[in-house]
């Protein structure tokens, strides 16, 4: 049981590694600060397979997991987060978030809002789908500029 004032114990923060990824894991660290926080990065494979280089698309690939590991691993390190390992994950964004939420247990899906216009004013199209698929609690931190 949870002794602490949060009624969170497992957050998932869903990263993009953008500008605003700061942002993100210390408001999480404010609604939740005794949780065990992870930094979730979800890779699309979608968006290198069609990339016109030289390389294979699986060698993109490995290259890219390689540098968000690495990047996550930092921001652990920055944000003092819980020593939980972090994860770079494949698939769709939104249903990769909530199956790994799932089965991490998660009280609490932390994800980025951008804050587009249109359409997409409240929510970007993944935080949308995060928040209308989650099976717990999701907070959308708006990015300041």
């Amino acid at each position: 049981m949870n002794t602490s004032n949060s009624a969170y114990e497992n957050v998932l923060i869903a990263v993009d590694l953008s500008e605003g990824t700061g942002q993100i894991i210390e408001r999480a660290k404010a609604i939740a600060p005794n949780a065990d926080c992870r930094l979730v990065y979800v890779l699309d494979p979608v968006h290198y397979a069609n990339a016109n280089i030289a390389m294979s698309p699986v060698d993109i690939m490995e290259q890219v997991r390689e540098r968000v590991r690495s990047e996550l691993l930092e921001l652990g390190h920055k944000h003092a987060l819980s020593e939980h390992p972090h994860m770079v994950a494949e698939g769709h964004p939104a249903s990769t978030i909530h199956s790994l939420a799932e089965t991490l247990q998660a009280d609490l899906i932390v994800v980025g809002s951008h804050g587009r216009h249109g359409v997409q004013l409240l929510l970007g199209s993944t935080a949308n789908a995060i928040l209308h698929g989650a099976k717990c609690d999701v907070l959308a931190v708006r990015i300041g500029k």
